[in-house]
Protein backbone atom coordinates (compact mmCIF):
# COMPACT_ATOMS: atom_id res chain seq x y z
CA UNK A 1 0.00 0.00 0.00
CA UNK A 2 2.61 2.68 1.03
CA UNK A 3 5.28 1.69 -2.13
CA UNK A 4 1.87 2.38 -4.23
CA UNK A 5 1.49 5.63 -2.59
CA UNK A 6 5.08 6.62 -2.81
CA UNK A 7 4.58 5.53 -6.97
CA UNK A 8 1.50 7.92 -7.50
CA UNK A 9 3.11 10.61 -5.38
CA UNK A 10 6.50 10.46 -7.78
CA UNK A 11 4.31 9.99 -11.09
CA UNK A 12 2.12 13.12 -10.27
CA UNK A 13 5.42 15.44 -9.22
CA UNK A 14 7.20 14.67 -12.40
CA UNK A 15 4.34 15.56 -14.23
CA UNK A 16 4.37 19.31 -12.82
CA UNK A 17 8.35 18.98 -13.68
CA UNK A 18 7.69 18.89 -17.61
CA UNK A 19 6.72 22.07 -19.40
CA UNK A 20 7.03 23.16 -22.71
CA UNK A 21 6.37 27.26 -23.79
CA UNK A 22 3.81 27.21 -26.46
CA UNK A 23 4.24 30.58 -28.61
CA UNK A 24 0.83 32.57 -28.75
CA UNK A 25 0.10 34.45 -32.10
CA UNK A 26 -0.27 37.96 -32.13
CA UNK A 27 -3.71 39.51 -31.94
CA UNK A 28 -2.67 41.67 -35.23
CA UNK A 29 -1.09 39.11 -37.52
CA UNK A 30 -1.63 35.37 -36.90
CA UNK A 31 1.57 34.44 -38.59
CA UNK A 32 3.65 36.12 -35.75
CA UNK A 33 3.89 34.17 -32.52
CA UNK A 34 5.63 35.24 -29.38
CA UNK A 35 6.41 33.95 -26.14
CA UNK A 36 7.57 35.51 -22.68
CA UNK A 37 10.77 34.60 -21.59
CA UNK A 38 11.50 31.93 -18.61
CA UNK A 39 14.85 30.48 -18.18
CA UNK A 40 12.84 27.57 -16.49
CA UNK A 41 11.72 26.84 -19.65
CA UNK A 42 11.93 24.89 -23.11
CA UNK A 43 10.49 26.60 -25.79
CA UNK A 44 8.83 24.82 -28.94
CA UNK A 45 9.50 25.77 -32.40
CA UNK A 46 7.59 24.38 -35.34
CA UNK A 47 9.26 24.51 -38.64
CA UNK A 48 8.46 23.30 -42.14
CA UNK A 49 10.29 23.13 -45.38
CA UNK A 50 10.48 26.26 -46.99
CA UNK A 51 8.98 28.72 -44.56
CA UNK A 52 10.94 31.08 -42.88
CA UNK A 53 11.86 31.17 -38.89
CA UNK A 54 13.56 33.99 -36.98
CA UNK A 55 14.57 33.83 -33.77
CA UNK A 56 15.67 36.52 -31.35
CA UNK A 57 18.33 36.14 -28.59
CA UNK A 58 19.38 38.39 -25.77
CA UNK A 59 23.53 39.34 -25.87
CA UNK A 60 23.59 36.66 -23.20
CA UNK A 61 21.57 33.91 -24.55
CA UNK A 62 23.07 30.87 -26.34
CA UNK A 63 21.41 27.91 -28.06
CA UNK A 64 22.49 24.53 -26.88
Amino acid sequence: MLKNTVLIGLMLASCAVWGAAIPRGSAYDSRIQHVTYDSQNATVVNTRPGYLTTLLFDDDEAVL
